[in-house]
């Protein structure tokens, strides 16, 4: 837009606003500082907010909003977490709060987790354990911790390895816009990534295993949280080669002891 198309658009309006005063119009005021709204400056530029049933100012405008979002994402986490790759059903059965504690170990690995949620830069952690003895549970409630806690809720995701894998199958069409590199950079784009049960027997194609290598050769220096139900680095190593075990030489190694929850379901 050039000046003179700019200056005469200001020139509208503020002939509207004279006519308007003229009428008894008053310009709306903000109802937490009292500033009058002006047209064409920022500073005063005073809205209707239809959640607060107010006129405010954009500054306090922006605080409420803020305010807003973070007594829902506490309240209602379930709405946010498809963002990340949890469905809302999955987020209502996940969390710290519905970590069932059974005895002291059950504590001590709850509030470990708790703690790396609760940290700006969490680091690099391989969390192994027997299936059905709560890994899945503890990665989403990471997730869920952070949605919470809106300063956490930067760019993150969790994603089972399976759907990992097959979210890579639409760049082998013919036809398809998306491309390996490009699906593969936004799971490097992430601050912090998730890939649950990685391991499977079923899913140990020789491109899976490629794919899984690339990714963190792409993300070596982000944080990542991957879990599996192997139990040691010999057994990594078995499955998926010794370039995958060596990877994970530099990662935490968190360890999960406890019994399957799914042995203890008595049918009736």
């Amino acid at each position: 837009m050039n000046n003179t198309k700019r200056d005469s658009m200001s020139k509208k309006y503020a002939n509207i606003y004279d006519l308007l005063e003229k009428t008894g119009y008053k310009p709306p005021v903000c109802a937490v500082c009292g500033v009058e709204h002006e047209q064409g400056d920022p500073d005063t530029d005073v809205q209707y907010n239809e959640l607060a049933d107010a006129y405010q100012c954009r500054a306090h405008y922006n605080v409420w909003m803020y305010d807003y979002e973070t007594m829902q994402r506490r309240k209602h986490p379930e709405n946010y977490m498809p963002v990340y790759g949890i469905s809302r059903s999955d987020a209502k059965d996940c969390g710290f709060d519905n970590w069932q504690e059974v005895d002291a170990r059950y504590t001590m690995l709850r509030s470990r987790f708790e703690e790396i949620a609760s940290m700006d830069r969490p680091g690099r952690y391989l969390f192994t354990g027997d299936p059905g003895n709560g890994k899945t549970h503890l990665l989403r409630s990471i997730i869920k911790y952070r949605v919470q806690n809106v300063l956490l809720a930067r760019s993150m995701y969790y994603i089972d390895f399976d759907d990992f894998s097959s979210a890579f199958k639409v760049s082998y069409k013919k036809y398809s816009k998306d491309t390996e590199a490009s699906i593969m950079a936004r799971f490097t784009s992430y601050d912090l990534l998730i890939v649950d049960d990685f391991g499977q027997p079923s899913s140990l194609t020789d491109n899976n295993i490629r794919l899984f290598k690339m990714l963190m050769d792409h993300r070596e220096k982000k944080d990542n949280i991957f879990s599996t139900n192997l139990e040691n680095y010999a057994a990594i190593k078995e499955a998926m080669g010794w370039p995958i075990e060596n990877r994970f030489t530099s990662y935490h190694w968190i360890q999960n002891k406890l019994e399957s929850y799914r042995a203890k379901i008595k049918l009736l």
